[in-house]
């Protein structure tokens, strides 16, 4: 229920139509923004690439030391350009994402 309130012109019935309709206003808008955002975030969660895969190389020296010698989009890309360190006892390929 609205009450009067001296402050704005017109009778009570005037005010209580005022108020209605700045109401409607204020849940259309937020209607209008609930919906736009969900249609932002479905589009976006849709159309988004599939995460792409990484692989890192993995080298263990003698003395228990673990060194990342390359990383990649494969395992061969992994190791075109790694850095293998002295005293290696092995190596490994290991898929990140």
């Amino acid at each position: 229920m609205v009450r009067y309130n001296a402050r704005y012109p017109g009778t009570r019935r005037q005010q209580q139509m005022r108020a209605e309709f700045w109401e409607r206003i204020r849940r259309t808008l937020h209607w209008v923004v609930t919906c736009a955002l969900g249609l932002i975030v479905i589009t976006q969660w849709l159309g988004s690439p599939p995460p792409t895969e990484f692989y890192t190389l993995v080298a263990v020296t003698s003395d228990g030391n673990v060194f990342e010698a390359g990383n990649g989009s494969t395992c061969e890309a992994a190791q075109r350009h790694a850095v293998i360190p002295h005293g290696t006892v092995s190596i490994r390929c290991e898929r990140i994402r």
